[in-house]
C-alpha cells in the first residue's frame, strides 16, 4: 500500500532565500537531524497529529517536539494553510515552557508569509 501526504512540509524562506530552520537543521548532529525530520514525516503523513509529538500553541501555530542526543528536547514551530505546513522556526528547548521570544519570532515569520 503506497502512503501519501496529507500535508507538505515547505521550509519558511527570508526575502533574501535563506531558510533559518534547514540552515539550524544542517547545524545539527545527523541523529538528531534524522528524529527531528522522521516527527515533520510524522505530521505529514498523519495530519492531525496530537500530544505528546504535536501540540496546538496560539494564533495557528503548532509545535513538533521531538527528543533528541543527551536528554534535549527539539521544538519546530509551524502553521498550516492549504494542506501545506510551513516550518517557521526551530530551537533546542532549555525551559519548561515555550520561550517567547521563539514563539513571537514564528508568529512574525507566520504573519510576513500571510502577506
Amino acid at each position: 500500500m503506497v502512503r501519501h501526504k496529507i500535508i507538505r512540509a515547505n521550509f519558511y524562506a527570508t526575502s533574501s532565500g535563506k531558510m533559518p530552520v534547514r540552515e539550524w537543521l544542517l547545524s545539527l548532529d545527523k541523529q538528531d537531524r534524522i528524529e527531528i525530520g522522521g516527527d515533520i514525516a510524522n505530521a505529514e503523513y498523519n495530519w492531525p497529529v496530537g500530544p505528546p509529538k504535536c501540540k496546538p500553541l496560539e494564533r495557528g501555530i503548532f509545535e513538533i517536539r521531538s527528543n533528541i542526543s543527551t536528554g534535549r528536547t527539539a521544538r519546530v514551530l509551524f502553521f498550516i494553510e492549504s494542506k501545506e505546513m510551513y516550518l517557521l522556526h526551530g530551537f533546542i528547548k532549555k525551559s519548561q515552557k515555550t520561550p517567547r521570544r521563539d514563539l513571537e519570532l514564528a508568529k512574525r515569520r507566520k504573519k510576513e508569509m500571510e502577506g
